[in-house]
């Protein structure tokens, strides 16, 4: 997907889930794109795409720390993540889930 097609799906899936309070462009070009979709003010998703250098990073931001990450580069993704990402994880999903329940 190029950073144009990104940034509508990007937009639709920011109208169409509750739980995404809003879609912050943060940096935008004919081949780039930086984004943030915030659930809450201290937890977003920050994604990041290049077509020039074909690289896409997706990352779990919660109280500015990076506790979930993936990377497509060269053709294959990636996964980073720390020793506790797990357990903020697994916080991050019951939030959402009570943010779905709302």
């Amino acid at each position: 997907m190029n950073a144009a097609d990104l940034l509508v799906a990007l937009r639709r899936e920011a109208n169409d889930r509750a739980y995404i309070r809003r879609l912050e462009i943060l940096d935008r070009g004919s081949v780039l794109l930086k984004a943030r979709l915030f659930v809450s003010p201290d937890l977003f998703v920050q994604i990041y795409r290049n077509d020039r250098f074909d690289t896409t990073n997706l990352s779990l931001i919660h109280n500015r720390q990076r506790i979930y990450g993936r990377d497509y580069l060269g053709g294959v993704w990636h996964r980073h993540s720390n020793r506790s990402a797990a357990n903020r994880l697994l916080k991050f999903c019951s939030r959402i889930d009570n943010y779905i329940a709302r």
